[in-house]
């Protein structure tokens, strides 16, 4: 089958990011949405777990959003691999959107709330993931489509998505095997901000050796 171009490579590149802004914001008002009206409103206080879940959420997918303008702006080239991955990406932020709702929904039901918080952790990997491949085949691009102050950002924000992908992943492990343990919101919260710092330290290091 032979492969039709997507025609002006400019206006294509807009109409996407433009329909991409837009299935990001959907996602960040269909967060309000995982919130239940509680049966009394001193609930709101004895069971903060919901909004804190929610506000986590919020954040990640406002920082993405930000990270996706950046690829955009930067390192994104409209072939047929890249397009696929930014639909990709965008279905992963609709499904960590999703994974919020059954989190916030089996929050109070013991084992139920350990699956579903596996759930939402196996979705952000899977967020960070995407961006990470997304940002990698970016920075392969030739040198001459960048600068090499951008191609730096690129690699060590190549890296820093992976150590997060990582991290996360790793916190799923310790969910799946320490389940119901005191301390593993904490765990999970450390491997994830360990991940992304190591792997930003090693971006900086591949950078230094491959741009300069």
């Amino acid at each position: 089958m032979k492969f039709v171009p997507y025609g002006d490579p400019q206006r294509f590149t807009h109409r996407l990011e433009a329909f991409s802004d837009i299935v990001i914001g959907f996602s960040l008002a269909q967060l309000s949405l995982s919130l239940a009206i509680p049966h009394r409103v001193t609930d709101l206080l004895q069971r903060p777990g919901g909004f804190f879940a929610f506000a986590i959420t919020f954040v990640i997918i406002c920082m993405m959003w930000l990270r996706h303008h950046k690829w955009f702006e930067h390192y994104f080239v409209p072939t047929a691999p890249t397009v696929i991955l930014n639909f990709a990406i965008l279905g992963a932020i609709v499904l960590l959107v999703y994974a919020l709702q059954v989190f916030l929904h089996f929050i109070s039901r013991g084992e139920d709330f350990w699956s579903a918080f596996s759930l939402y952790l196996g979705a952000l990997a899977l967020v960070t993931f995407l961006f990470a491949v997304a940002y990698g085949i970016g920075v392969t691009r030739p040198r001459a489509s960048m600068t090499d102050d951008i191609r730096v950002a690129g690699y060590v924000q190549t890296f820093r998505l992976f150590g997060a992908t990582a991290g996360t992943l790793a916190g799923l492990l310790i969910t799946l095997l320490l389940a119901a343990s005191s301390t593993l919101m904490f765990a999970v919260i450390a491997c994830i901000a360990v991940g992304a710092a190591l792997g930003r330290y090693l971006g900086n290091l591949v950078a230094e050796r491959v741009v300069r």
